[in-house]
């Protein structure tokens, strides 16, 4: 059926991409509408696009989409160090037809407990997602030494933190790597645990070599737990809706164990 359009007096078939601007067929103009003297603007051609999130705020969903792809990684714990740190914080995103995401941060990592192993924390959960909801990796286990009698024996290391999931974008994410032990000294040698990378990979546990009036002990403190991750596709949000995404930050060491990588929501549209 040819398309046709109302001249004013009577139905008309349409010419091309031409339309009747009132007295003639004139060429019709990309994304704009005759309002009776010129042209305006009648929409914006959509682009395809997507944006990272790195810190908390809002996202508009735009006109003409087909797809939204949301993806959400929560923030890596701490390692432990001498004292225990903190667990990453969980990011989300949540507004009008989108059933709220959310990916749980890493926990941290156990500290350096005398004469015993120092459990790595665990990696935090995900809901909501229509594709994926992935628990993270957990963080390693710190180790202990064997003690001796000579100075600097029996050095332990740190527990690995855990990696962010490896799936998704950005993919392959590397969690901190733990400290060895420090050379046995008179007081006491500490080898730091490395941080864990953006986005939610867990920090590294920190070595330390201890000698107490002569006698060498050595213990490490536990990995952090990698950030959960969570993935929707859709396409059923209205254009127009803001939606609301919170990053989490990640695990603060207390003392010489490695800070955990902070949480990132990627929105794509397509």
């Amino acid at each position: 059926m040819a398309l046709k359009v109302w001249n004013g007096s009577s139905w008309v078939t349409a010419t091309g991409l031409k339309v009747w601007n009132g007295s003639s067929w004139v060429a019709s103009t990309a994304g704009k509408i005759w309002n009776g003297s010129s042209w305006a603007t009648f929409f914006s051609a959509f682009t395809p696009g997507s944006q990272t999130f790195t810190s908390s705020g809002t996202f508009t969903v735009p006109a003409g989409y087909t797809t939204l792809t949301i993806e959400v990684r929560g923030a890596g714990g701490s390692g432990g160090g001498s004292a225990n740190g903190t667990s990453g914080g969980s990011s989300s995103v949540s507004g009008t037809g989108l059933t709220t995401m959310t990916a749980g941060g890493g926990a941290y990592g156990e500290q350096q407990i005398v004469e015993t192993t120092s459990a790595g924390g665990t990696g935090g959960t995900a809901s909501g997602g229509t594709t994926t909801n992935t628990t993270g990796n957990a963080g390693g286990t710190g180790n202990v030494g064997a003690d001796g009698s000579t100075a600097g024996a029996g050095n332990a290391t740190g527990g690995d933190g855990g990696n962010g999931i490896s799936s998704g974008s950005p993919s392959n994410v590397t969690g901190g790597t733990g400290g060895p032990g420090g050379v046995g000294v008179e007081g006491a040698g500490i080898a730091a645990g490395t941080s864990g990378t953006a986005p939610g990979a867990g920090g590294g546990g920190s070595g330390l070599a201890l000698v107490l009036m002569g006698f060498p002990s050595s213990r490490g403190g536990g990995g952090g737990g990698g950030g959960g991750y969570s993935k929707t596709i859709t396409s059923s949000i209205a254009a127009g809706t803001v939606l609301t995404v919170t990053v989490g930050a990640g695990g603060t060491s207390a003392y010489s164990g490695g800070n955990g990588g902070d949480g990132r929501v990627v929105i794509t549209y397509a």
